[in-house]
């Protein structure tokens, strides 16, 4: 049996762009550390995130640049022009923090 499960949490880095049924962002989560010399420090990493149908719609309704969200979901791996990229395919969403579930429609 195999297993692909990603799961994060952070805050979107920019608008969601829409593509037909599909929207596309970018979410940003932080880690840190303390290096050998005991100094902390900061790394920011930016995840690439998919959504389609429904779970698209309304991603963008309540969604927007700065907004904390947690994402379930699968990675993906595509290639264009000899490049390979690496995205989130978005299954589940949360709000993080303010609680606004109660404007999700069923």
């Amino acid at each position: 049996m195999s297993i692909n499960k990603a799961i994060i949490k952070g805050r979107i880095g920019r608008d969601l762009e829409r593509t037909n049924s599909m929207v596309k962002f970018s979410v940003a989560t932080d880690e840190s550390y303390k290096d050998k010399d005991n100094n902390k420090v900061e790394k920011t990493c930016w995840h690439n995130v998919v959504a389609f149908g429904k779970l698209a719609d309304i991603l963008e309704k309540f969604f927007n640049k700065g907004k904390e969200i947690l994402i379930i979901g699968r990675i993906e791996n595509t290639e264009k022009d000899g490049k390979y990229y690496s995205s989130i395919v978005a299954d589940e969403f949360d709000f993080v923090g303010k609680s606004e579930s109660s404007e999700i429609p069923s």
